[in-house]
């Protein structure tokens, strides 16, 4: 069962909003996804003349749909977004002085706040017209739910046949896990077979998020292990890696999302923010 069928573009005149359109065209074409671009009715022929700023090529256009909404913007797109809950959303970071919290603007924070699908954040600047999702990131703690998000990004990766890089980093609310969360910590080290106890704990790591992650065999991955603080180590192995996709699950709560705002302002990758299971939210995490 395809876990996204609609990818959303929230449009306006801006150029930050124009340069995410590569980045959400072949993200519908890895997810075989209808291409949606939705923006908020000004006038009659809006659309029109919306499309001629915006010069959409014809290509991009193959099979989109363009949907005017009426409305304050923030509401109708969350609105729109939940009654299509297998969806993804594709929005600009901007910055300067048009940028808000961790580079979002209003619209784009009240979506993401609202939103319990992923949505992707695309760095202001980027080249992006050639853009694929052949390389990824994902920052992972040792929660089982934090496993399960990554279901989205395993299903482009299976279409679009990327490579994972799992990044390991410590939780990312700093406490200690509960054994309610499922929790695969690493393991400590000990005098007898330390690496033999490694080895096993990565081959299970793997495996679990394999499953739980819903990843194919034929899905490339390998571990990396991070042990300083999560923000910091994410930004490191982004530039060292330039992947083309920064996965990044977390628990809904933008005010206590240090992790997931470090990462925005500084990252020059796209993120794929996707939200961790409702019933996981004890944890504050990203």
């Amino acid at each position: 069962m395809k876990l996204v069928n609609a990818v959303y573009v929230p449009l306006d005149r801006s150029d930050a909003a124009k340069a995410v359109i590569p980045i959400a065209s072949a993200l519908a074409d890895a997810l075989g996804a209808t291409l949606c671009f939705v923006h908020a009715m000004e006038h009659a022929g809006a659309a029109d003349d919306l499309l001629e700023y915006l010069q959409l090529q014809r290509k991009q256009l193959h099979h989109a749909i363009l949907e005017p909404l009426e409305g304050e913007p923030a509401e109708m797109i969350s609105k729109t977004i939940a009654e299509h809950p297998r969806s993804m959303v594709v929005m600009p970071v901007r910055s300067g002085e048009n940028a808000g919290s961790a580079g979002l603007g209003p619209v784009s924070l009240q979506v993401l706040k609202n939103a319990r699908c992923p949505v992707v954040l695309v760095p202001h600047g980027g080249e992006w017209e050639n853009w694929k999702p052949m390389r990824m990131l994902l920052p992972q703690d040792s929660t089982a739910a934090c496993a399960a998000a990554v279901a989205p990004a395993a299903e482009i990766a299976d279409h679009s046949k990327a490579s994972l890089t799992l990044l390991h980093v410590p939780s990312y609310s700093g406490k200690p896990f509960s054994p309610e969360q499922g929790a695969l910590p690493l393991p400590r080290y000990q005098d007898h077979q330390p690496q033999h106890a490694l080895v096993a704990w990565r081959e299970e790591f793997i495996e679990r998020l394999r499953e739980m992650g819903h990843v194919t065999e034929n899905t490339k991955l390998k571990l990396i292990l991070g042990m300083n603080d999560p923000a910091d180590e994410i930004l490191a192995w982004d530039k060292k890696l330039a992947p083309d996709l920064i996965v990044l699950p977390w628990y809904g709560d933008f005010e206590h999302a240090s992790v997931l705002k470090k990462v925005l302002l500084e990252t020059r990758s796209p993120v794929m923010v996707i939200p961790i299971a409702e019933h996981a939210k004890d944890e504050k995490a990203a």
